[in-house]
């Protein structure tokens, strides 16, 4: 009786380091918040018709932050962040990467410059704590029609 027990504890302990791992993975799949260590970050984004998931975004500031963005939408999308001179698109059924240099703490808004204005495709990037900061603060709304450049 004595090996069934060393027996169930091990079964136990086995379960309990694979419910972790698939935890962490899980966990890790959601992409909300900026992973990495030494220079830079990285986030998965999902682009749709006619949403981003996820919708929120944290990355630290003043670092290097990698976004690998994959169109799961019928359409041609886009991944702008005006402030960050961030402007990417990725055609149906593809995906395209894109690095930038976060400042200090504000809170951005990305956009489908295809499709913000008649879908309202959106969403909010913390930098940092977030709030005001050098990079602009709270990032205006995007403008309803693009003009293809930007102002510094």
């Amino acid at each position: 009786m004595f090996g069934a027990q060393i027996g169930l504890a091990r079964s136990a302990r086995w379960l309990a380091v694979r419910g972790l791992v698939l935890v962490s993975l899980g966990l890790a799949a959601c992409g909300t918040t900026a992973s990495g260590t030494g220079g830079g970050s990285s986030i998965s984004l999902s682009a749709s018709d006619y949403q981003f998931s996820p919708s929120t975004l944290s990355v630290p500031a003043n670092t290097s932050v990698t976004v690998t963005i994959k169109n799961d939408g019928a359409r041609e999308h886009n991944f702008s962040v005006t402030e960050l001179g961030v402007d990417k698109d990725v055609d149906k059924g593809g995906t395209q990467t894109v690095t930038f240099t976060t400042k200090d703490n504000a809170t951005l808004t990305f956009f489908c410059k295809y499709h913000v204005s008649s879908n309202n495709m959106k969403g909010t990037v913390t930098v940092g704590s977030g709030g005001t900061g050098s990079s602009g603060g709270t990032s205006p709304a995007p403008s309803s029609s693009y003009s293809g450049g930007y102002s510094y």
